[in-house]
């Protein structure tokens, strides 16, 4: 009998354990870089304001980038509505273009394929985007002018 009492206090200790070393995990993952660029591009993402007009099959963007980050390869999230707001189609686009950071940026004719006749409304939200960090930016332009002034040399 108390070798059953021995063992099952031998296997409560893992329960005890996994609570402080679950709590050290969790208050260290903000410090992580994984996390940061996650808060980051969140942070950007909540911080973009898109407004679309439909022209026949053509949505036209207003991207108002307030976040203090430039990006690039901005992925949208577009509802169609109807008249009485039903929502008839979802799709996800592209747009591959660089948006300076706290610029608002016109993008025009971007070509839509199979959108609802009785559309009425298009609403889009940012879903994902690629944010461009001012030293890649930096070793870009170094590299460019490497290129050049080697063609030129």
């Amino acid at each position: 009998m108390n070798d059953k009492k021995d063992n099952d206090k031998l296997s409560f200790w893992p329960f005890v354990l996994a609570v402080p070393i679950g709590i050290i995990l969790f208050k260290g993952l903000p410090h992580t870089d994984l996390y940061k660029e996650y808060a980051k591009n969140r942070k950007t993402i909540n911080s973009i304001v898109i407004t679309t007009k439909l022209i026949s099959n053509k949505l036209k963007f207003v991207v108002n980038n307030k976040s203090p980050y430039q990006f690039k390869d901005l992925v949208v999230k577009c509802k169609f509505l109807a008249q009485s707001n039903t929502i008839l189609a979802e799709s996800e686009y592209t747009i591959y273009n660089t948006f300076n950071k706290k610029i608002k940026r016109t993008v025009n004719d971007f070509e839509v394929n199979n959108i609802p006749s009785q559309t009425d409304t298009t609403i889009c939200e940012a879903k994902e985007v690629t944010i461009i960090y001012e030293e890649d930016e930096k070793q870009k332009r170094k590299e460019k002018l490497r290129e050049i002034l080697s063609k030129h040399s």
